[in-house]
């Protein structure tokens, strides 16, 4: 018995090295080894175990370990471990024991969900029918699985769980009557052996007053303030317009704030950012109205989901989001842009490392990255940007030029739109033919910047008419299921189709003209639903809606126009929406306008880019916030979910937004920060040396409703600010 259990120990080692290095090995380890596993169990558990050995295994390692491994588990799902398919990934278990048909594994890759579809078309065919049928027959027999060992949390989350900027804010006790400020501090350096320097003169105080708050020198008479008049002197100070302009800089700084456009190269752009400075102007006021830091917040990601009026001036804070890099319009740039700015400027963490893999240092899985891109790729900037101000008599001619043009846009967009549709309509047979004798091509998956030639099918419909018939290809289904047959046999069959449900259009026609091959089949569809669709009749016929419901491969939001086109007429577009911007050039009095973005009229339901390329799809992901900060997360449930991820960063219970602003007053006032590096409170920025202090302050924040004004003061009456900045 000792024999034989060495003898398992060093096969089992075997048939794990085997398991690495791939389906030949494994093959020629599992000849020897299985008749000893077999050995100690049942005969029922021993075909079984054979069956996974033979069958499940090698399927397994040869086609889900890549992207479902030790070294990525995509979705966060681990198809090497038993371990693994119980916990599941994002959309939980992986396989139902005794019920294929609930089982999500069966569901990807019998193609039955596109966008869960699996293995990705990039890493090779997909599965065959009779593998399909093995995993099917495994998971019906109860998936047994004698792969032993249990996942762990990698070394990143491991250190996540103690990281200090990942744990609520915890306030120190501060002794009665003693400034909070000094009392943190004084401690630190007396425990160092440190003495104090002593206070700086009044003079001194009121200059580092005013430039600290205004960014401009004292005024005679304010440099007769007294050190009694000094906390006067300070509320003087925030009450000031000035106040506005000299920490709206400091925003501004960090929202990427430019008038002008940058990495615009096409079209003829004239670079110009009309009404950028409402953006500005919006920052200024905030600060000096002392708005409180969650609404400002709020404004900045979704104002236009706040229920405000449609002219609030509150509108110009979404410039946050289309103030910055055009990046000659790759939209999956502008998006990195937009979740580094939230990321950084909000939360300091770099969100944006994760776009190309699960960030290197800090808790933030790739899928996370893609919650947040299928929030801001669900919105973009309206051609028409709401009025926020009275059109004045020397701004009514702006107001006639730009409806004018305005006019000219919309009705070619319209057109272009129109004919777009058309076209597919009526080549309803090329697409079905090149579905059926191409592979999938990397262009299917684009969303910008396809240059496209007359007469090429359009990839994005070619993808939806791929996704389509792999869902509805089935023998039940009264469109496809002749299709599903003929596709596999070439033999007709309309009694059979007729008995169960079949259009009677596509039975007569695939009766009269008799294809033999898969090309004749899709030309007969092709010409079936094409005609269905010239006949006029409305979307309760079957064949019609194919073509033109919402829900059919032959649909796109208008929107979404310019991505449709051929490369002449789609330049010629662009460049006219491109004039809109510059009209307000000639009219320097127009009535202001929002730069806003407003929620697409289709959703983006994101997917994870594999190695940050959008051609190569993988899981799909929903929208919703950060796993480190949100254990029991859910969905984003209003509209892109803007408001919901403008609620979760300006929550009381986020650890890292109070720090994070805290700090970025505290560097501000002192010329450091008490966290070396403002933008990145993540796993590589070691514990600051005050975090009691940034901790107290943040807390304090919170809980005096989170006003900068407030902060200032708090900071500003302190003997650490007042000290004098000459060594004795």
């Amino acid at each position: 018995m000792v024999a034989l259990t060495a003898f398992l120990s060093r096969n089992l080692t075997a048939l794990k090295v085997a398991d690495m290095l791939g389906r030949s090995v494994f093959v020629a380890v599992l000849l020897v080894i299985l008749p000893c596993f077999a050995a100690g169990l049942s005969a029922d558990e021993a075909q079984q175990q054979k069956f996974f050995e033979s069958r499940i295994r090698p399927l397994l390692i040869e086609r889900c370990y890549q992207c479902h491994g030790p070294d990525e588990a995509s979705g966060k799902l681990r198809l090497d471990l038993k371990s693994g398919w119980e916990k599941g990934g994002e959309r939980g278990p992986a396989i139902v024991r005794g019920n294929p048909a609930d089982s999500l594994l069966i569901r990807a890759v019998s193609g039955a969900d596109p966008e869960l579809s699996m293995p990705p078309a990039d890493s090779g065919p997909p599965l065959t029918p009779a593998q399909r049928e093995d995993l099917a027959v495994w998971i019906r027999q109860g998936a047994f699985d004698p792969r032993d060992g249990q996942q762990t949390l990698n070394p990143i989350e491991t250190a996540a769980r103690t990281h200090w900027a990942f744990q609520p804010v915890q306030p120190p006790q501060i002794e009665p009557g003693q400034h909070p400020v000094d009392f943190l501090i004084d401690k630190q350096l007396q425990s160092a052996g440190y003495t104090p320097t002593p206070p700086a003169d009044i003079r001194t105080l009121v200059r580092r007053a005013t430039f600290d708050l205004l960014g401009l020198p004292p005024t005679p008479r304010q440099l007769t303030t007294t050190a009694d008049d000094f906390p006067r002197l300070i509320q003087e100070l925030l009450a000031s317009s000035a106040y506005g302009e000299r920490w709206g800089r400091h925003w501004l700084d960090i929202a990427r704030y430019s008038d002008a456009k940058d990495g615009v190269l096409m079209y003829g752009d004239a670079r110009i950012r009309p009404f950028a400075w409402t953006y500005r102007d919006y920052v200024i006021k905030a600060f000096n109205d002392d708005l409180p830091y969650p609404q400002f917040i709020r404004e900045q990601l979704a104002a236009d989901r706040l229920g405000l009026p449609a002219d609030a001036p509150q509108l110009a804070a979404l410039g946050l989001l289309t103030l910055g890099r055009m990046f000659d319009r790759n939209k999956h740039d502008v998006i990195d842009d937009q979740i580094d700015v939230v990321g950084r400027g909000f939360l300091g963490l770099t969100l944006a490392c994760a776009r190309c893999h699960d960030h290197k240092f800090d808790p933030v899985p790739t899928a996370d990255y893609y919650s947040l891109y299928g929030v801001f790729a669900s919105c973009s900037e309206p051609l028409e940007r709401p009025r926020i101000g009275t059109i004045t008599e020397t701004g009514a001619a702006y107001e006639k030029e730009f409806s004018e043009k305005l006019k000219q846009v919309r009705d070619q967009e319209l057109a272009h739109y129109q004919a777009t549709l058309k076209l597919a309509r009526e080549r309803t047979a090329d697409y079905l033919v090149h579905v059926v004798t191409t592979a999938p091509d990397v262009s299917e998956t684009a969303i910008f910047f396809l240059s496209l030639v007359p007469d090429q099918l359009r990839p994005q419909i070619t993808r939806r008419w791929r996704q389509t018939i792999a869902r509805r290809a089935f023998p039940d289904d009264p469109v496809f299921g002749p299709w599903h047959d003929l596709l596999k046999d070439a033999s007709l069959r309309p009694d059979d189709w007729m008995a169960r449900g079949a259009d009677p259009r596509i039975v007569t026609a695939l009766v009269t003209a008799a294809p033999t091959n898969p090309t004749e089949v899709a030309k007969v569809y092709g010409q079936v639903l094409r005609a269905a669709w010239e006949s006029g009749a409305d979307e309760s016929d079957p064949l019609v809606a194919l073509l033109v419901s919402r829900e059919g491969p032959v649909w796109f939001p208008q929107e979404d126009t310019t991505f449709y086109l051929d490369r002449t007429p789609g330049d010629a577009f662009r460049g006219l929406v491109g004039e809109l911007d510059a009209i307000p050039v000639r009219h320097p009095k127009a009535a202001p306008r929002a730069m806003v973005v407003a929620d697409n009229s289709v959703l983006t339901d994101p997917v994870i880019f594999q190695r940050g390329d959008p051609v190569l799809r993988g899981n799909p992901v929903p929208r919703q916030f950060l796993t480190a900060l949100t254990p029991d997360r859910q969905p984003f449930a209003d509209g892109a979910g803007r408001l919901d991820l403008a609620n979760a960063i300006a929550s009381d219970r986020n650890p890292l937004t109070a720090r994070v602003w805290v700090n970025r007053v505290w560097m501000h006032h002192f010329g450091e920060p008490l966290v070396e590096s403002p933008g990145d409170f993540g796993l590589q920025t070691k514990t600051p040396l005050q975090l009691p202090l940034l901790d107290f302050l943040a807390d304090w924040f919170i809980r005096h409703g989170w006003r900068t004004k407030s902060l200032h003061e708090l900071i500003m009456t302190s003997k650490a600010w007042q000290r004098s900045s000459i060594l004795a």
